[in-house]
């Protein structure tokens, strides 16, 4: 069987809001926040029945990208072929990484979540499973398999998208270092600082808001 190449671009994402309303009783943050992809991406290819499988990185950011079977894109192919029931093909996972790491910017999750609309498309998988299946790897990957303005709540599963916004230059500021486990000590240091409301969001989804005191993030 001849091998079958599924390309596509994975899209950064930048927080509009960012609002964190409380702690949930599953351990996670319940949020809302309003997302955008942006023009910058890596690159995805996905191989199916070729000569190799497992994920292979190059690019800038390629370092700091794991190269097996941890990595996000390759664990949401796996949950997408064990929940449809397919036969396991040899799959690779080419990424071309573009996106800085640990900036917020969800590379890894963007990946995933590429990796799953190359795949539904393929094989005709819905959109609802493929969102199940996002919600499965991580809290951002549904609010990129829909991309664009998307809206996100509860641990970021509760997904809808939005109108897009008019577009816009963004400045990317990207600290040279990155901060170990960031994701649970950014939210640890919350603790005992007053939660959102969810106002700053609910207003945003309602009005195609855009300057530049209409960002809002809990982090700052």
């Amino acid at each position: 069987m001849a091998e079958t190449l599924l390309t596509g671009a994975a899209p950064a994402k930048i927080n509009l809001s960012l609002e964190v309303l409380g702690r949930r009783e599953d351990g996670y943050h319940e949020i809302d926040t309003i997302l955008q992809t942006l023009a910058l991406a890596d690159g995805v290819t996905v191989v199916l029945d070729g000569d190799h499988e497992g994920v292979a990185v190059s690019g800038r950011y390629a370092s700091s990208t794991p190269a097996d079977a941890s990595n996000l894109a390759f664990r949401a192919a796996e949950l997408l072929v064990k929940r449809i029931g397919r036969t396991h093909e040899r799959l690779l996972i080419r990424l071309d990484k573009a996106i800085p790491p640990a900036g917020g910017l969800g590379g890894g999750a963007s990946d995933a979540a590429t990796v799953l609309r190359l795949l539904g498309g393929h094989w005709g998988v819905s959109e609802t499973l493929l969102l199940q299946v996002a919600n499965e790897v991580g809290s951002d990957e549904a609010a990129l398999v829909l991309g664009g303005t998307v809206r996100a709540r509860g641990r970021g599963d509760q997904v809808a998208l939005l109108p897009s916004i008019a577009g816009h230059d963004v400045v990317l500021f990207i600290p040279p270092d990155t901060i170990d486990q960031k994701t649970p000590r950014m939210f640890a240091a919350l603790a005992g600082l007053p939660f959102d409301s969810g106002s700053v969001s609910e207003l945003a989804a309602t009005r195609q808001f855009f300057s530049s005191v209409d960002i809002y993030n809990s982090f700052e």
